[in-house]
């Protein structure tokens, strides 16, 4: 796929980052409009996975798991790192038990999870341009952005 130029300002279009954010954006636009694109009960069903996994992770062993990111943790962020596991291995929860319910009992949900995936993107973005993680941080970056992208195409495009 080659990068739409035009759809952004010249001094965007320098920056590499904004370029593969970009492509990622417009591939997953293009993706999510083909017949064969994904239903949100695999959407929900990829949601939990990770969420769980990462979850469990950062309740177990966040030091270790953020030591990967270059990230250093006190006594304090590891406090905080098993709360945000805990709430991830919850978010997690729901995106299973509810992956395969009816679009109309789950609307809300899809907007919740659409918003705060979106809100976590965000962050993560700001935070890796800053230099806080290394490289691998950019994967945090990509997960929250798909995942809102996702969930966000699903509430403003409900499933038939």
């Amino acid at each position: 796929m080659q990068f739409a130029g035009p759809m952004l300002p010249a001094q965007l279009q320098s920056i590499s980052w904004v370029k593969s954010l970009s492509q990622v954006i417009l591939f997953t636009k293009d993706y999510l409009q083909k017949e064969d694109a994904m239903k949100l009960s695999t959407l929900f069903v990829i949601s939990a996975i990770i969420a769980v996994l990462f979850g469990l992770v950062f309740m177990l062993i966040p030091a270790q798991l953020l030591s990967l990111y270059a990230v250093e943790l006190n006594t304090n962020g590891i406090f905080l790192a098993r709360l945000l596991g805990a709430a991830l291995f919850g978010y997690g929860i729901i995106a299973w038990l509810v992956r395969d319910s009816a679009y109309s009992s789950v609307r809300s949900i899809v907007l919740a999870f659409a918003v705060s995936d979106l809100i976590a993107f965000v962050i993560a973005l700001y935070y890796q341009l800053q230099g806080i993680a290394n490289a691998l941080g950019w994967t945090t970056v990509a997960i929250y952005l798909l995942l809102g992208v996702g969930f966000g195409y699903f509430y403003v495009r409900p499933p038939d």
